[in-house]
């Protein structure tokens, strides 16, 4: 017989975890980097199912995202960065319904980001109810930097022309220049 990936692999440890195989190993730092917590031992059992040595990891990903957990880990994560506090009850039950009334129709985790940075909480906590510095806190927020003199000025002009703060952030967030790395 052949050998396979479990033929080999040594027991470990992964952030306290004691792993099995090499998939119970990435099950284990998967956890660990989504949710923040450490897997429990029957969550490792659930994928066991799904995997003999090798696993289905972007399924495994899938399942994770479509979580409740994850979700709420997601969306705390972007209030604690923008604004410097946890999301309600309320608010995470508002971004994890698709009929959103708050922030529209917020189908996407993606939506989340850009929705808060539009808010009017943000504008006034990061703002201070000025352009040049809700500007100025967007380009640190999204690019880990300050804009331009170019950059704050076309932006500014922008929202004094009455270009809703929506539209503005989501363009730049939707550019390739955002610093995803800076938003972790």
């Amino acid at each position: 017989r052949s050998r396979g990936l479990g033929d080999v692999y040594k027991r470990q440890h992964v952030n306290g975890v004691v792993t099995e195989n090499p998939s119970d190993a990435f099950i284990a730092q998967l956890y660990r980097d989504m949710l923040g917590r450490n897997a429990t031992q029957t969550e490792l059992d659930s994928f066991e199912n799904e995997q003999e040595f090798q696993i289905n990891r972007i399924n495994a990903v899938q399942t994770l995202q479509a979580d409740r957990e994850y979700r709420d880990t997601y969306i705390n994560g972007v209030y604690e960065r923008l604004l410097n506090r946890s999301a309600t009850t309320e608010e995470l039950d508002v971004w994890n319904e698709s009929d959103s009334i708050s922030f529209g129709d917020v189908t996407s985790l993606d939506e989340v980001l850009p929705a808060v940075m539009a808010s009017d909480e943000y504008f006034s906590s990061r703002g201070g109810d000025s352009y040049d510095l809700f500007v100025t806190a967007m380009f640190k927020d999204l690019f880990g930097r300050l804009p331009t003199d170019s950059e704050l000025e076309t932006e500014v002009d922008l929202l004094e022309d009455g270009v809703p703060r929506s539209e503005i952030v989501n363009a730049l967030h939707a550019s390739d220049a955002v610093s995803y790395t800076h938003l972790r």
